[in-house]
């Protein structure tokens, strides 16, 4: 992959996935071995999540705003959606296309169709390649790959991280869209005059972190105190809460969270993008946020029971 794109991934690409990519690209990665190999992994299902997560809210969005009752799209919901892992993210991330897809849904992501179908019959060769990481990651939690020799670490490496370009090349077109946390909306209005909104927001798209602040006027969208996706060229905007959330109670510096689940009083989990935090939320809106997306998926049979 050549060095000018790995930059532009480095500044333009969404923080939840270059997170975990920018730590390959440091001296104490950088030679084969466990670590290089666990972050190359740790990047795949980073794409993988953040890819499914933003599925999962077209899905919900649809849903709610036509008020479709869906097929189940996904199998036994509910227990999955609560203790989510990288296979559950994508399951979202393939199904959810294919639903969207048969609903002719305009997507925010609009490419995510030609990421993962191709010609829509068969696989593309990134969504192909995000499947080969996963299966290495699924054969070394499960034993069926040995991995204890340098030389077995060095293979490894070696097979998995053109597999990560390949992924990496065929997002490029996320650098068309930019993820920002909206802290507060200002309303600004004069008599005989239209309403001009001001929104505080921090961006969360590169590296950085500390997150820079900025001032734009979306008026097209007006959440606050929510990461939003947005794609300004079209005037499109996604709510990605409570799937992605900010916040900077976190041990060592604000961090951008994913869901990773409900823990076993339902109070909803979430760890840190970069700085191994890990949160638990008992937040009244976000635990009605996710119940109300439990909901929407988990199907109900004749006498009442879900299907999960």
């Amino acid at each position: 992959m050549e060095e000018r794109y790995l930059r532009e991934i480095e500044s333009g690409f969404p923080y939840p996935i270059i997170s975990s990519f920018i730590r390959l690209r440091t001296d104490e990665y950088l030679d084969p071995g466990p670590q290089r190999l666990r972050c190359i992994l740790a990047t795949a299902e980073a794409i993988c999540r953040f890819l499914g997560l933003v599925v999962l809210c077209e899905c919900r969005d649809f849903c709610e705003a036509s008020g479709n009752t869906p097929t189940p799209i996904f199998h036994e919901f509910r227990r999955h959606f609560e203790r989510p892992t990288w296979g559950t993210w994508a399951t979202y991330l393939r199904e959810g296309l294919k639903y969207l897809h048969d609903h002719r849904v305009t997507i925010t992501i609009s490419e995510l169709y030609g990421f993962y179908f191709g010609s829509l019959s068969v696989k593309s060769d990134p969504a192909t390649a995000l499947r080969k990481l996963q299966d290495i990651r699924n054969g070394l939690a499960h034993d069926k790959i040995n991995c204890v020799t340098t030389s077995d670490y060095k293979n490894l490496c070696r097979d998995s991280y053109p597999l990560l370009e390949e992924v990496l090349e065929g997002s490029r077109f996320l650098l068309n869209y930019e993820l920002i946390f909206v802290r507060q909306i200002e309303v600004n209005k004069k008599r005989r005059e239209e309403p001009i909104f001001l929104h505080r927001i921090s961006q969360i798209t590169g590296k950085a972190n500390p997150f820079s602040g900025g001032r734009k006027s979306l008026e097209f969208y007006m959440d606050s105190q929510a990461v939003i996706l947005t794609d300004q060229a079209h005037r499109r905007c996604m709510n990605l809460t409570p799937l992605l959330i900010y916040a900077d109670e976190a041990v060592k510096a604000p961090d951008i969270f994913f869901y990773n689940g409900l823990d076993d009083h339902h109070v909803p989990a979430y760890f840190a993008c970069y700085h191994n935090d890990k949160i638990d939320r008992p937040d009244n809106e976000l635990m009605g946020e996710l119940q109300n997306i439990i909901g929407l998926f988990t199907t109900k049979t004749r006498r009442g029971k879900t299907d999960d």
